[in-house]
């Protein structure tokens, strides 16, 4: 999407074939691509790599992105527009 994601705004969560409701509880840092340094961030503008902690309205199985690719991804929609407005990969 070219809306940047909303650190309080409501999102869909769509993991395998199930979706839920998530909110995004922090933002940790961003990625700056020419240095690959973590910087902290609390925002998150267009095309940033970022690091996140989310909170889903129901539980799901997961697993961490490096073991099994599948269980491990997921995107975010915007609930409102039905966007997709990022993708991401689950960490321990």
């Amino acid at each position: 999407d070219d809306e940047p994601l909303r650190p309080a705004g409501a999102y869909l969560l769509k993991q395998t074939t199930r979706t839920v409701r998530a909110r995004i509880e922090a933002v940790a840092d961003r990625l700056d691509v020419n240095t690959l340094d973590r910087i902290a961030a609390d925002t998150v503008s267009t095309n940033d790599i970022v690091g996140l902690t989310l909170r889903t309205a129901q539980p799901l199985i997961h697993d961490e992105y490096s073991r099994i690719r599948a269980t491990g991804a997921f995107i975010l929609i915007d609930e409102l527009t039905h966007r997709t407005v990022g993708a991401g990969m689950i960490e321990a």
